[in-house]
């Protein structure tokens, strides 16, 4: 293993022993604020940070996210995780934030799509994937765009 992912690897995880059960000091201090149960608090922590959990690993086997290769390659390279951990979070969260809650067959589409984007595969896989993706936003973006036209009239 290349030796900057490796250590990138090691500094990302004790980053994320702030909101990792049962360490996560930062969800316990915010339960001792909020005066809410700290291991509800740092389980949400973790449901809310766990797309998180892959970067590290996606620094490994993507070095276009540590902008090594030329600009085409980090560009589609960042693009494709971006898009893959946004597809992850909101199949985790069972929500998107545009419209709010997604629907169990959404949340389907939305996971095959963050495997395909997140697994380093060939760019036929990453444009079905990017497919998936659309296919599942497209109902939350066009109700969104319904409620906005119907709010300023």
């Amino acid at each position: 293993m290349p030796e900057v992912p490796a250590h990138l690897v090691v500094f990302y995880a004790a980053c994320l022993s702030n909101i990792t059960p049962p360490v996560c000091v930062s969800a316990f201090a915010g339960a001792a604020i909020a005066n809410a149960d700290p291991m509800k608090t740092g389980f949400a922590a973790l449901k809310f940070g766990a797309s998180l959990a892959l970067i590290p690993f996606s620094f490994v086997y993507a070095p276009g996210l540590l902008l090594q290769g030329d600009v085409t390659v980090i560009t589609v390279t960042a693009l494709r995780y971006l898009l893959g951990y946004l597809a992850f979070a909101m199949t985790l969260q069972g929500t998107e934030f545009l419209y709010g809650r997604i629907t169990t067959w959404q949340r389907g589409l939305f996971l095959v799509a963050a495997a395909g984007l997140l697994i380093p595969s060939s760019h036929w896989i990453d444009l079905a994937s990017a497919v998936c993706m659309a296919v599942a936003w497209a109902p939350n973006i066009l109700a969104w765009r319904a409620q906005r036209r119907t709010a300023a009239v």
